[in-house]
């Protein structure tokens, strides 16, 4: 793959990862499962909202992959 190719391809699944992430916030803010009003004005609460709307975003991405070739290429990226 060519780098310009992927630049685009990646832009594109970042808008769309994006959308899933701002989706995922709302719907756990919305879920009741969030103490809010326990967390102060700081960046607390959004680093844990966000670090569950990756994770979930992560795991919507593995499933456009085999999985033989996706843990292979994450194995090798951890040494990075």
């Amino acid at each position: 793959m060519e780098k310009q190719e992927f630049d685009k391809l990646f832009t594109q699944i970042t808008k769309d990862v994006q959308k899933n992430i701002k989706q995922r916030a709302e719907e756990l803010w919305k879920s009741g499962a969030l103490d809010t009003g326990s967390y102060p004005n700081d960046l607390t609460l959004p680093r844990i909202v966000m670090t569950d709307c990756l994770l979930n975003a992560a795991g919507i991405q593995r499933h456009y992959l085999s999985r033989k070739s996706f843990l292979a290429a994450l194995a090798n990226l951890k040494h990075f």
